[in-house]
Formats: structure tokens, C-alpha cells, sequence
């Protein structure tokens, strides 16, 4: 079988399984990552040193969040595009699989049934079906290469195979944090494959070099959200717990688990964590002639599983544990399975065999795509999560607000008021409270939207909340005008203005709250600085129905100046 047969089955199937995915819209954090904070990228440098004051993530991941500008730049606000980038990529990182399953030793049809087993294992659904987990694809792409780099300058050294490792191995750890895994992985490489035409340490050393580079350019008010209570005893049984969380759905991935709020406990999954001990036991004891590729296998998952087992007792994210997670760490169980199936490949000419792998790989496929379905839309996802977690506020909602944006507005009424009254820290009753209050500000209940916006405020001031808040005491001040009351009109207005230039304190960026704004400067007959706020629309959101508005605005207001 030729090379190129064996990197393109993995391929075409890998993008197939997720051929589905691209009408899928956008959900979750996707809008947030994009249009809040990616969008108002000016240039290059913006990626590699971001803006201040924009929102997302405080992570500092240059490579993923330059492939959503790019996205943006060809796309625009069309989730398709977004989608096809990640599927092609999920096809391309199979490829890769079969590709180094081919370098470290195994057989042809065991490397291409290693890279058909990650293109369509259903544990890869949230990170391909979902645009947010880019970054889980494109540092899998990265480590990949790197590996594949190393082994070919193991066959034949060359100072070019060095600087390829290098940029690599940073655009692993620029795509997400786990890239930090790479030198350590290249390091049980040199451990297990034996000598080479280069001293052991260099390559290596050479990826450490890539991770240095990475520490020394990320900004300093980034975070990773540890504490000393890792150590203690509720953090070792979060740990296990996680552990035989991502064990389980490696072997069984079945159910909704896009929102797990605590690191998993109870038997069953201490049990899972027990089987995979258990199982990286048997292989470290494994003679070294039948044990080597499944050691390499073994030490990628476990140094690439490493960082997300950290999330679980971590204070940074809503999820403790995510499938996401098992994208780059599930490579090394296909590079396993492409060993084992090398051990015995002579079976694989009976038929009976045959047809039992295709059957297997099709099965799999199919649970894929019935999984990808539950990321078709907010509404789709956040309904399958509530069908099962009923005790957190979060689920409910992110269903109200995925309701809201589908116009369906008495049912994100009721899911909002219902988030209001479950579990949850402050913040996630300050995010309820500021939807709920554009849900009846939608409803034209703006007295009845001003004190939740207030409330969402005393928690903390937020943007949002100010904005809406703006709107009310607008409507308001209309109202008091209406009845006659100027006095009070005019001092409703004077707080709309106040509340609204506190949110652009905070985020002066946000299009909405210029609009709003210049409409309160209207109202108050102060038509030049009103034309300066329009005009803000404009440029920090063209293309959009408020900006169409916005300039219509202004040139009416200076038509004959």
C-alpha cells in the first residue's frame, strides 16, 4: 500500500463522519470568542500580543485564536466556514495519526485502521462538532507533526528537522496549553526507540526550547486557576475520579456529558480509573519486544491526559471534566491499537476479520454522528443537558439565552426564571439576571427589566447589564415625558447616560451601548456628541442591521451642516 493510501482513508473518513456538522450554527462560547473578542483583531499583532479589554478566555493561545481571525476575515459571521476549518482539520490530524503510526513500526492496514479508529472514535464530538474547541485540533495537529518530525530526523538527522520541531512544537503549545506535553513525549520516544544518528536529549530539548519561548512571550495576567488544595485529599479523589471519567468514555462513550459541573465521584467511575491503573500496569510490564509501541502509546496518553486531569480540582471553568480533552490524548490509544493490530496483522487477510473491524469502524461512525446532533444549535444542546443535570443554574441558562436568540421569548422567559431559582455562584446568577432582563426588555416589560439589570450590577458591573439598564430608565424617561413630569425625565436621562458610559469604561468596544447611547444624547438635544456615537456603530460594527440604523442617523442629523 502506498503512503498516500494510507494518510488518505483516515481522511475522507474523518471528514465524512463530521460532514454533518457544517449547518451547524454557532454555540455556547462561540459567539463570545468570535465576535467579542476575535472580531476586533486589526492586524497580526493583535494575535500575537491581544488587545486590552476585549472578553473570552485569559489564555494566551496565538495560533488558535489567528485561525479564527482568519476565519472571520473569510467568512465573516457564516458559522459554515468556521466549521469546514475544523472538519478539515479533524481529517487532517487522522491522516496525521495514520502517518506516525506508519513511522513508529506499524504494518500498512494497521496504520491506516489506527488513523480510521481516531477519525471516527465518538469520543472526538464536542471537539469537532463544537468551533470553540478548535484548539484542542490545532494542538494535536501540532504535537502530531512534531512526532512525525522527530522520527523522520531519526532516520536521517538533518539541522532542517530541528527547526521544523521547533515551530511545531510551538504551534502546539500557541494552539492550547497542553503542548507544554511535547517535549516529555519526544523524551519517551528517544527512551523507547532506542538510539539514533543524534544524541538522545537534543530533540527533546530542542521542543523544551519551543515551550520556553512559548512562557517567555505569553502576558503576564494570564492564569492557570491552581492551588495548594490539589494536594490534599479532596484533590487526589478529583483526580481519580477524572481519570476513570476519561478512561470510561474512551471505551464507552455514550450520553450527554458537554456540562459536568463537579469532578466525578462514585464508584463507577473509581472503578474505570482502577481498570485503566490497571491496564498501565500490564503494559509498563510488558516484554520489551511486545511492549514498546504500547508504552509509547501509554506515556502519550498519560502525559497529554496530565493537564485536564488538573482541571478537574482546578478553579478556572465551569466544566470539570470534557471530552474535549480526550482529543490529543486519544491518539496515543489509536497508536496503540495500530500496534496491537501490527502484532497480529496476518489475521487481518481472513475475511471473518475483515468484515469484524468494518463492522466495528461503522458502528462507530454511526454513534458519531448521532452524538454531533446534540451541537447543532444551542437550543439542541442545552435541552440535552438539562434533560439530565437538573440542579445547576448554568444549563438553564445558556437554554434560556439560545431560546432568546431564536426569537422564542416567553420560553427563554420561563428556562431564565428557572435558572434564577437553582444552584450557582454569584456569577452565574448575575449572567441569568442580565438575560432575563433583555428577555422582557424584548417584552416591552422594561420596569419589569430594570431591577434585575440593578441586582446584576450589585453582584458586579457588567456591560451588559449597564446596557439594558440604559434602556430602561430610556423607556422611563419617555414615559415620565409622556405624563408630563420634564423634571424627572431629565433627571432619568441624566442616569441612563451615567449607567451607560460606566459600561464603556468597561468594554468601550461594545457597539450596542454607543447606540443606545447616542440615542439618550439625542433625546437630551445634544445632537453633535449623539453623531459621534453613531458613528462609533459604524466602525465597530459595519455590515450589522444596528449599523445600517446608526448611519441613517447620522446622516439625517447632519444633513445640511
Amino acid at each position: 500500500m502506498s503512503s498516500g493510501a494510507i494518510v488518505l482513508l483516515p481522511f475522507v473518513a474523518g471528514v465524512l463522519v463530521y460532514a454533518d456538522t457544517l449547518a451547524y450554527d454557532f454555540v455556547w462560547d462561540d459567539t463570545i470568542i468570535l465576535f467579542d473578542k476575535v472580531r476586533h483583531y486589526l492586524s497580526l499583532f493583535d494575535v500575537v500580543r491581544e488587545p486590552a479589554g476585549l472578553a473570552g478566555l485569559r489564555v494566551y493561545r496565538p495560533i488558535t485564536f489567528g485561525s479564527y481571525w482568519v476565519d472571520i476575515l473569510v467568512w465573516g459571521r457564516t458559522a459554515l466556514g468556521f466549521h469546514l476549518t475544523g472538519v478539515l482539520l479533524h481529517g487532517l490530524n487522522s491522516a496525521l495519526v495514520a502517518g506516525a503510526a506508519r513511522g513508529l513500526g506499524c504494518g500498512a492496514w494497521p496504520a491506516v485502521l489506527a488513523g480510521l479508529v481516531f477519525a471516527v472514535h465518538p469520543i472526538h464530538s464536542e471537539a469537532v462538532s463544537w468551533i470553540a474547541c478548535r484548539a484542542d485540533l490545532l494542538a494535536t495537529t501540532g504535537a502530531l507533526v512534531a512526532l512525525i518530525v522527530a522520527l523522520r530526523d531519526r532516520a536521517r538527522p538533518r539541522a532542517a528537522w530541528l527547526a521544523l520541531l521547533v515551530l511545531a512544537t510551538l504551534g502546539a503549545v500557541g494552539s492550547k496549553e497542553v503542548g507544554v506535553a511535547v517535549p516529555l513525549v519526544l523524551l519517551v520516544l528517544e527512551i523507547v526507540a532506542g538510539a539514533s544518528g543524534r544524541p538522545r536529549w537534543q530533540r527533546p530539548a530542542v521542543g523544551a526550547a519551543a515551550v520556553l519561548l512559548y512562557v517567555v512571550m505569553r502576558p503576564g495576567d494570564r492564569v492557570v486557576g491552581l492551588g495548594m488544595d490539589i494536594f490534599g485529599l479532596d484533590g487526589l479523589m478529583g483526580v481519580l475520579g477524572a481519570f476513570g471519567f476519561y478512561v470510561g468514555q474512551l471505551v464507552l462513550p455514550w450520553g450527554v456529558t458537554a456540562y459536568v459541573p463537579e469532578a466525578p465521584h462514585g464508584p463507577g467511575v473509581m472503578l474505570w480509573a482502577l481498570a485503566g491503573l490497571t491496564a498501565g500496569v500490564g503494559v509498563l510490564l510488558a516484554g520489551e519486544r511486545e511492549g514498546t509501541l504500547r508504552r509509547f502509546g501509554l506515556a502519550w496518553c498519560a502525559l497529554t491526559l496530565g493537564p485536564p486531569l488538573l482541571v478537574a480540582v482546578a478553579e478556572m471553568l465551569q466544566t470539570k471534566v470534557s471530552e474535549r480533552y480526550l482529543y490529543l490524548p486519544s491518539v496515543g490509544l489509536a497508536l496503540v491499537i495500530g500496534g496491537e493490530l501490527t502484532r497480529y496483522q496476518a489475521r487481518l487477510q481472513q475475511r471473518t476479520l475483515q468484515s469484524g473491524v468494518a463492522a466495528v469502524l461503522c458502528v462507530l461512525a454511526a454513534v458519531t454522528v448521532m452524538r454531533n446532533r446534540i451541537w447543532y444549535d444551542g437550543i439542541a444542546l442545552w435541552s440535552a443537558v438539562v434533560a439530565v443535570e437538573q440542579r445547576d443554574a448554568l444549563p438553564f441558562t445558556n437554554l434560556g439565552v439560545a431560546l432568546k436568540q431564536a426569537g422564542r421569548v416567553a420560553e427563554a422567559d420561563a428556562a431564565l426564571t428557572t435558572a434564577l431559582a437553582k444552584r450557582g455562584d454569584s456569577s452565574n446568577r448575575r449572567l441569568a439576571l442580565i438575560n432575563l432582563g433583555h428577555v422582557r426588555l424584548q417584552q416591552r416589560r422594561g420596569e419589569e427589566a430594570i431591577p434585575l439589570f440593578e441586582e446584576a450590577n450589585a453582584i458586579g458591573p457588567h456591560a451588559w447589564a449597564l446596557h439594558g439598564l440604559g434602556i430602561g430608565y430610556r423607556w422611563r424617561a419617555h414615559a415620565l415625558a409622556a405624563a408630563g413630569d420634564a423634571g424627572a425625565a431629565a433627571a432619568t436621562r441624566a442616569d441612563a447616560e451615567r449607567v451607560l458610559r460606566d459600561g464603556l469604561q468597561i468594554n468601550a468596544r461594545n457597539h450596542k451601548l454607543h447606540f443606545v447611547l447616542a440615542g439618550v444624547l439625542y433625546d437630551q438635544g445634544r445632537y453633535g456628541e449623539a453623531v459621534e456615537h453613531y458613528r462609533q456603530v459604524v466602525a465597530l460594527a459595519p455590515n450589522t442591521e444596528v449599523a445600517v440604523t446608526a448611519a441613517g442617523a447620522v446622516e439625517q442629523l447632519t444633513r445640511g451642516q
